[in-house]
């Protein structure tokens, strides 16, 4: 059990989503703390507060919920990688950015081929990865 009463026992599919997630929040806050550094500003300590507190969520987070510390494998860190490219890809579909407004139908027309190739292009790379994975052992 952790903090909150839910068991930890989670699915090996939920743990594994959550650490890709996690990992993709960790470097996108390494990425924000890189730029931030190059900032002279005042709130450029504001923003480092905001992300030492994001990084110490995840930490807890993780030992809450009993993820594995472990590094993913090659496959398992393009597999979910690619998962999350198709889904930031599905939320650029046009009937996904209604949610902006009326999307101008000369956009949709020119954005939806193109992220329906992408996304097809990252689902077949992690089916190559998973095959890749399978392969090997």
């Amino acid at each position: 059990m952790f903090r909150g009463g839910l068991n930890t026992n989670l699915p090996e599919n939920y743990q594994r989503a959550l650490n890709i997630s996690f990992q993709l929040i960790e470097e996108m806050a390494v990425e924000i703390e890189g730029k931030n550094n190059q900032s002279i500003s005042e709130s450029s300590s504001i923003i480092k507060k905001k992300l030492e507190s994001i990084k110490e969520n995840l930490r807890q987070i993780k030992r809450d919920l009993n993820l594995s510390q472990t590094e993913e494998s090659a496959s398992g860190v393009i597999k979910g990688n690619s998962a999350a490219c198709w889904e930031i890809l599905c939320d650029l579909e046009s009937k996904r950015l209604k949610r902006y407004g009326e999307c101008p139908p000369e956009l949709a027309q020119y954005l939806d081929p193109r992220t329906s190739a992408m996304r097809e292009a990252f689902k077949t790379i992690a089916e190559i990865a998973s095959y890749a994975e399978k392969a090997q052992q």
